[in-house]
């Protein structure tokens, strides 16, 4: 009920000064939506506001928002695919025409996403040569969208 009330907060009908507490809010307590991100209808609900929030008239709320995202990139990777389009349109985007404020943390997601993938495929090394299987896959979505990024 709690990320109920944060994750209303972000919608586009309240003011700017509530979006961004609530923004900011959910970046901090991500690491204990576990339960929730598990289920795909909060979980889209929870995207469905952040994205919305990247494209707030306040600057403070769009990046906050990008810091959501990143959180989210690096606790919930598995949870990406059915994003990815939707964040690579919004990210590159924001990194062309926004205030730099915003593009930083726009650019941010990329980075750490690449950390992530990076740590995946040196455990699927790893992994591989110990003779074990692989446990999580690395989607490869940094080298997707490479071209475009630089």
């Amino acid at each position: 009920s709690m990320l109920n009330a944060v994750v209303d907060g972000i919608q586009a009908s309240r003011p700017d000064k509530v979006r961004l507490a609530a923004t900011t809010a959910l970046k901090n307590s991500l690491i204990f939506a576990h339960k929730n991100m598990e289920k795909k209808a909060e979980r889209d609900a929870i995207m469905t506001n952040i994205c919305e929030a990247t494209r707030c008239q306040d600057y403070l709320v769009r990046a906050a928002a990008y810091e959501c995202i990143v959180q989210i990139a690096v606790s919930y990777y598995d949870k990406l695919q059915d994003y990815m389009t939707t964040l690579y349109e919004l990210t590159t985007d924001t990194i062309r025409k926004d205030r730099e404020e915003v593009a930083k943390a726009a650019i941010e997601f990329w980075s750490s996403l690449c950390e992530v993938e990076q740590d995946l495929l040196d455990e699927a090394t790893d992994l591989a040569e110990r003779g074990l299987p692989i446990q999580r896959q690395c989607m490869r979505y940094v080298n997707a969208a490479l071209v475009h990024l630089v």
